[in-house]
């Protein structure tokens, strides 16, 4: 018998957790109004709610900074959204990121 194996699935990115290091993370949804969320990009007022995009931001380098060997981000280029499909774009953070260090998935 093998040495067991423990699996976890988690729905989302949470700030408040205790963020030990992965040896792999990956971070579906990194598209335009999934994060950032909808409601940071239009705020009460209708633009940006600057206070919920830095968060956001916050959260995010606590994810991207959590694995010791690899990280796999991904977007949609379409989701389903009350029964059409939406055309869907890749987060601004991701353009963030030096080049040199994106590697398309095999």
């Amino acid at each position: 018998m093998g040495k067991p194996t423990r699996t976890v699935l988690r729905g989302g990115i949470d700030g408040n957790a205790d963020l030990l290091p992965d040896r792999v993370v990956f971070l579906p949804g990194l598209e335009e109004s999934v994060l950032p969320h909808y409601r940071a990009l239009h705020g009460r007022d209708g633009g940006p709610d600057e206070a919920a995009l830095e968060e956001e931001l916050r959260v995010l380098y606590v994810a991207f900074t959590r694995p010791r060997e690899r990280l796999y981000l991904s977007y949609c280029r379409e989701r389903s959204s009350g029964g059409h499909m939406e055309t869907r774009h890749p987060s601004r953070w991701l353009y963030a990121l030096p080049p040199d260090l994106l590697a398309p998935a095999a």
